[in-house]
């Protein structure tokens, strides 16, 4: 079977949104690419989720045509549907595409979210229930320790070797786990076609913690 190793890009007039079957093959539930630069920009949605992490450099990540700059370390969660594009031109910037079919996601953070009780709610609410218009953004900054997993992630991807299908399944979830237990409080929400709402899950999460006994919808609002 043939990977593609470069973008998910579509046009409107095209294939608006890419189903599982063109890249999701046998056993394998979990793709990786490499975003290639000066790729043109080209807006698309897919029937699965889509995690972009920048490696090294940075890229301008566009939903609906609005525009957000994303820069090394930053790591983004996508829903099914979402219609976005990424861009550079930034001939040093290694931006990851990493393809989830949605049961392996589903599987992966049911388990993990179990142990983050405020998480597993929110992440429900923003990504499980197929809201089109908003996803999530991790500012992780320079960690090495996720920059390694994703260079191990890539590369057992590309070996090819056997067995490789449910090592990359393991790795997603010990990536997910470390990037929860490290980051957790790095969450940034985005939500609606303009992105008039960035809302910062952490302080969230922190004060409904903090007025457990006490906290009514007004005051969260």
């Amino acid at each position: 079977a043939h990977k593609n190793t470069g973008s998910l890009g579509h046009t409107m007039d095209d294939h608006f949104f890419t189903p599982e079957s063109r890249y999701f093959y046998g056993h394998r539930h979990v793709v990786i690419s490499r975003h290639p630069c000066y790729n043109p920009l080209n807006f698309h949605g897919h029937e699965f989720f889509e995690l972009i992490y920048v490696w090294r450099g940075d890229c301008d990540h566009y939903i609906n045509q609005e525009k957000i700059k994303l820069q090394q370390g930053d790591f983004c969660i996508l829903p099914p549907h979402l219609i976005h594009a990424v861009y550079t031109e930034n001939e040093q910037s290694v931006i990851i595409n990493i393809l989830i079919r949605k049961p392996t996601f589903y599987y992966t953070f049911t388990n993990l979210l179990s142990e983050f009780d405020e998480l597993s709610s929110f992440f429900r609410f923003a990504l499980l229930e197929e809201k089109n218009d908003s996803y999530l953004m991790f500012r992780c900054g320079e960690d090495a320790v996720l920059q390694h997993m994703v260079q191990q992630m890539y590369e057992e991807y590309f070996q090819d070797e056997a067995y490789a299908a449910p090592i990359l399944d393991h790795y997603i979830m010990i990536f997910f786990g470390l990037l929860l237990r490290r980051h957790h409080q790095d969450i940034l929400f985005f939500e609606n076609a303009r992105m008039e709402k960035e809302v910062p899950v952490s302080e969230i999460l922190s004060f409904i913690s903090e007025h457990l006994q006490d906290i009514s919808l007004d005051m969260l609002a």
